[in-house]
């Protein structure tokens, strides 16, 4: 719709709108002057951009249109790339496809070039982290705390494997960059450190243990009771001394259910000696009857070749053998033996309740038993059964604590 204006005293005699395609005339007194604008579809938004002539859009099909750039101007860029490239010492080709590219294609293909080696420099650091002594001792700490946890179900199957799955989970926990859970061969050197310390702080343990249980054994020996008077007092034995000694540091907090898992060693740890002894044993007996067979063998020979009855053979050879199905257990199989015993409990656990809720609370190391410190006695419960808990109660009884540690309760809580 055209637009017109007429005013013989005004600077503006007429006008019209420029979008129609027609032409407006302006007067200031000096004459007129008269502008031609091509027609134009009207805007959909309203933005300049819809103009064809805007900057913008003729500045970005200069940077994506590759034809555009001059011959000349490809040939200086790859002879500029060929020049620093050999003066950084690398191959004179090293950059004549980059050189070729449309600027667009370049700063796209630099950021990815940047990204990459950051990704890089991830990965060298996460891998020199992670064989360097700092991430061995903390991981040195977790994996005792995991072993000393009340709530662990074995000590040698497939722990080391449920470890790592609980480390992937919490890797602030156990000081893990996200880059070593990512990387395969990370997560393989990660799991391999695992198996090994694992192995090792197995063994530091049993050695403690051993050691309290061998100091306890000699304190209860009447033959040997002023030679263990004169080395340590009869309270060092006490419960709360070896939890001290087996904590991997001051920010393990130990609870009652620690004590009673600790007992629990302690206890398995006199019951497998007794039966390492009793293979020592069975194996010197096995020992004997073996020569005893090569004896009896010898001396069927010599019946046999004096012309002695099949039968009378048959009856000499189920004579002098004896059969022993007992397992014999080393001294280097305490773990599996502990892992055994935990086993039982749980298969009992399940006879005596089908549901996971009441086999937890079979299970459960929770001791319910109430310690009265003053009276040094332990007050009778409905939950007695428990093995964690009879375990405590034995050994607060064998080995009672010292005046000193009575007012010493443990705590309610844990803290990795």
């Amino acid at each position: 719709m055209g637009l017109s204006r007429e005013s013989s005293g005004s600077d503006i005699s007429s006008f019209t709108n420029p979008t129609g395609g027609q032409n407006w005339t302006s007067s200031n007194g000096l004459g007129a002057t008269q502008h031609d604008f091509p027609e134009r579809a009207p805007s959909t938004n309203g933005d300049l951009d819809d103009f064809p002539f805007a900057p913008a859009q003729c500045h970005a099909r200069t940077l994506l249109d590759k034809d555009q750039v001059p011959e000349r101007e490809l040939k200086r860029c790859k002879e500029f790339a060929e020049k620093t490239c050999t003066g950084l010492g690398l191959a004179a080709d090293s950059l004549a496809q980059f050189s070729q590219l449309c600027h667009a294609d370049m700063i796209i293909k630099l950021q990815a070039s940047i990204i990459s080696l950051k990704q890089q420099n991830r990965q060298d650091e996460t891998q020199k982290y992670i064989t360097s002594e700092e991430f061995k001792d903390v991981l040195k700490e977790r994996l005792r705390c995991c072993l000393l946890s009340p709530n662990l179900t074995g000590y040698v199957v497939r722990t080391a494997s449920k470890i790592l799955e609980y480390a992937k989970k919490n890797t602030a926990t156990f000081k893990i960059p996200e880059k070593g859970i990512e990387d395969p061969e990370i997560l393989d050197s990660i799991a391999t450190m695992v198996r090994d310390l694992l192995t090792s702080q197995r063994s530091n343990i049993k050695q403690k243990v051993c050691c309290q249980h061998s100091g306890c054994e000699m304190l209860i020996d009447r033959r040997h009771a002023k030679l263990a008077n004169s080395m340590k007092p009869q309270n060092m034995w006490f419960i709360s001394f070896l939890a001290r000694t087996l904590g991997p540091g001051s920010h393990f907090e130990i609870t009652t259910n620690h004590w009673a898992r600790y007992a629990f060693l302690r206890s398995s740890m006199v019951t497998f000696n007794g039966l390492v002894d009793e293979g020592r044993l069975a194996t010197v007996n096995c020992n004997q009857s073996s020569r005893n067979m090569n004896a009896d063998s010898n001396a069927t020979n010599r019946r046999m070749e004096e012309g002695a009855a099949a039968d009378d053979l048959e009856v000499s050879m189920q004579t002098s053998v004896s059969g022993n199905d007992k397992q014999i257990w080393t001294s280097n199989e305490f773990w599996e033996f502990v892992d055994l015993l935990l086993a039982k409990t749980r298969a009992e656990a399940a006879k005596q309740d089908s549901t996971v809720q009441g086999q937890q609370k079979i299970l459960e190391t929770c001791v319910v038993v109430l310690i009265h410190w003053r009276n040094h006695s332990c007050s009778q419960s409905n939950d007695a059964h428990r093995m964690f808990t009879k375990c405590l109660q034995a050994d607060m009884k064998l080995y009672p604590p010292g005046p000193s540690q009575l007012s010493t309760a443990p705590s309610e809580r844990v803290t990795l």
